[in-house]
């Protein structure tokens, strides 16, 4: 009879794997992997609870400027300066994740709804100053959409596309804003979203 020899797994190199799968490499945010998983969390807490959450889905004006302009490097050192940034506003230390190129999603849980307002604000004075690259000051603004869970949808991919007609409606209205999801929106036609 073939002998069969395990491999004992290293559980702690599991955990170091699994941890790496759900961050960003180049900001060291949580990715959309890691977003959709703990955005299914919160909203069926706040469904259980009876509460709210919110999603704030943010997207660079003009970000291909400073990559076409200066250099990826510096587009690279600018997301992750921003990153950093978002990162130290109270309440969403851990709820920040870098979804694609130019684009991050924070997530209001149920527990700081009543903040949002407040972060939202944050946000917005961080994009109203210039960033320091390449021994210069340059503006890098965004336009944010806003979403709110359960009440806008129920899953992710719901959430995302609502929160991505809102967003493109800040950017139609002029870019450096922020716009909350309404049903009057949904007839606007929206862009696609690469998921």
């Amino acid at each position: 009879m073939e002998q069969i020899y395990t491999i004992p797994v290293n559980e702690a190199f599991e955990k170091t794997m699994e941890q790496q799968s759900y961050i960003d490499f180049v900001t060291g945010l949580y990715n959309r992997l890691c977003c959709e998983r703990d955005l299914n969390d919160y909203i069926r807490d706040a469904e259980m609870s009876g509460s709210k959450g919110i999603l704030l889905y943010l997207d660079l004006d003009d970000f291909k400027n400073i990559n076409d302009g200066l250099g990826h490097q510096y587009g690279d050192m600018l997301l992750k300066t921003i990153s950093q940034t978002l990162k130290g506003i109270e309440g969403i230390e851990k709820a920040c994740y870098r979804v694609g190129g130019d684009e991050f999603i924070i997530i209001i849980s149920p527990a700081i709804y009543s903040s949002f307002h407040s972060i939202v604000g944050k946000i917005m004075e961080i994009f109203s100053k210039p960033w320091y690259l390449k021994e210069g000051d340059y503006y890098c603004t965004m336009s944010m959409g806003i979403v709110c869970f359960p009440d806008d949808g129920r899953s992710f991919h719901e959430l995302m596309k609502k929160a991505d007609i809102a967003m493109y409606e800040a950017k139609r209205q002029g870019k450096n804003r922020a716009t909350t999801y309404s049903r009057k929106l949904a007839v606007f036609p929206s862009r696609r979203l690469d998921m």
